[in-house]
């Protein structure tokens, strides 16, 4: 009889928005491939299902602007879409696979407590935290890629996009400023966070093959790829 497969790790892409997470989830994939180690990809919000597709219209405005919104109660569309896909999460890890995703609970915990004053994010965080991997029973990630991309650079990258509008989140800088607050302080408190900087003493951004190196470098260190 065949031994089980060895539990595959579970990699969660995060960063400030304009950071380039779609980007090195790219090159990482195309890591994975030439090395022959087989991966599985997610990416949410999974903005083809039903949950998904109601965040879509959240984030486009129709609703009104998020700061009417308590983020309490934005927190449990998100976590329905990500409760959705918790199966084949498990599956593929279960197969030995390495998951990569592109955001996670992760960036619910820096996006919606940045919403918040700073006095109330943890104990936000701490509830988002309970409702997801203990109530929901989702899995939990091995690592967290941080992209950091100071506010200001990532702001200009968002102007350049050609791809896709600027939700409405992306476009609030007091959102932006909380969002990137929240990020350096979950990328302090938990070690599973890997703090990338994506910029050089001078301010401006990196390559994006050195940050990749940076990426691979981390996760090697830590046997995670």
């Amino acid at each position: 009889m065949a031994g089980r497969a060895e539990k595959g790790k579970f990699i969660v892409i995060e960063g400030n928005d304009g950071s380039g997470k779609t980007t090195q989830l790219e090159l990482l994939k195309n890591y994975l491939t030439k090395k022959q180690i087989p991966f599985q990809t997610f990416d949410f919000p999974q903005y083809q299902t039903f949950h998904g597709e109601f965040l879509g219209r959240l984030l486009n405005g129709e609703f009104g602007n998020l700061d009417n919104i308590n983020p309490y109660l934005v927190t449990f569309p998100y976590a329905l879409d990500r409760l959705g896909a918790a199966s084949y999460i498990k599956a593929a890890l279960d197969a030995g696979k390495i998951v990569l995703s592109n955001r996670y609970v992760t960036s619910n915990l820096a996006h919606q407590s940045g919403r918040l004053p700073k006095e109330k994010r943890r104990s936000f965080i701490d509830w988002n935290i309970e409702l997801e991997y203990y109530v929901n029973g989702l899995p939990r990630e091995d690592a967290v890629v941080f992209l950091y991309v100071p506010r200001k650079q990532a702001s200009k990258l968002l102007r350049k996009r050609t791809r896709r509008g600027v939700d409405i989140a992306e476009s609030d800088k007091q959102y932006l400023t909380g969002a990137e607050e929240a990020y350096l302080y979950l990328a302090d408190r938990f070690d599973h966070w890997i703090k990338i900087d994506c910029t050089n003493e001078q301010g401006k951004i990196l390559p994006k093959n050195e940050i990749h190196k940076k990426i691979v470098l981390e996760l090697s260190s830590r046997h995670l790829i």
